[in-house]
């Protein structure tokens, strides 16, 4: 362990980052994605995530966000790939700031992903299926 002026590294800091933490080598940092959920109620829930199936799992377990403790997910509408987390955040705040019109438009949109899953699994649905009414 050495202390520098930056913090402790640990070891010979071969894939410890200053605090100690994996430092990725040579892996894109472009694996966050954007998504919209259709809700129980009727709402359009938008978060962002690393894992996909492990987020809709938290979901439809009332884990995750309290968004979901009153309601459960009925659908994967939306999927937008290839963010940093950065633009994941900024993409989603966008996407919330949207009115509900908006929202399906994007959905319909050929940038949404979801249908590109459906399409990689022969026509089954994806993780949660189902549509919305426009």
């Amino acid at each position: 362990m050495t202390r520098t002026a930056k913090g402790i590294i640990f070891g010979n800091n071969q894939g410890a980052g200053i605090w100690g933490n994996p430092v990725s080598h040579g892996v894109s940092a472009l694996n966050w994605h954007v998504y919209i959920i259709l809700c129980s109620d009727d709402t359009l829930y938008t978060g962002i995530t690393t894992d996909v199936e492990r987020r809709m799992r938290q979901h439809a377990t009332g884990g995750g966000a309290k968004y979901f403790r009153g309601r459960q997910p009925k659908a994967l509408l939306y999927l937008e790939s290839g963010h940093d987390r950065s633009a994941a955040s900024k993409r989603e705040y966008c996407i919330k700031a949207m009115k509900r019109a908006d929202k399906h438009q994007l959905i319909a949109s050929t940038a949404n992903a979801a249908y590109q899953v459906k399409d990689s699994l022969n026509g089954q649905e994806p993780i949660l299926s189902g549509t919305v009414p426009l």
